[in-house]
């Protein structure tokens, strides 16, 4: 089992990219490791797709990602790759299409090892922008903002 690492740039903050087996295990944001290129095929398809979407060039994503996880974190983060770019759909919305609780979702949203690529930063609470990696305010929180307006998104 082969694992490997590669820090790219992005608006925000250095991403971690992290490649198991071929296949995209994890997304670290605001990592502090050095910048690195990527020294395998998977991660440089990987860091050319993150690439296309920070620069506007593509909203997709296919990437083999590394099964990890309970089946229903599984479930939330297939429903959150089928919601497209430029839209959001509310934590309640998403659990009512899986019959769980919106709790549940976000609980599942936090957990997202691959954000970005399965775009937890799609889904807002029914109230606001809600929270992102954990965090009810803060960095992260501006980081999922950022995200939302890059795909064309304000939430003000």
């Amino acid at each position: 089992m082969t694992k490997n690492i590669t820090v790219i740039a992005s608006p925000i903050g250095n991403l971690a990219i992290y490649v198991k087996e071929a296949q995209l295990k994890a997304i670290e944001i605001g990592t502090e490791l050095p910048l690195s290129d990527a020294n395998d095929s998977a991660s440089q398809l990987i860091c050319a797709q993150i690439g296309a979407y920070f620069s506007k060039q593509s909203n997709s994503f296919k990437v083999p990602i590394y099964r990890q996880g309970t089946d229903f974190q599984q479930r939330v983060w297939r429903a959150l790759t089928r919601i497209p770019a430029g839209e959001v759909r509310t934590y309640g919305q998403i659990a009512a299409e899986l019959g769980s609780s919106a709790r549940a979702v976000g609980t599942a949203c936090r957990k997202n090892p691959t954000p970005v690529i399965v775009p937890c930063h799609r889904v807002v609470s029914a109230t606001g922008i809600g929270g992102f990696s954990g965090q009810q305010v803060g960095h992260l929180v501006d980081i999922k903002r950022q995200l939302l307006m890059l795909e064309g998104v304000n939430f003000e």
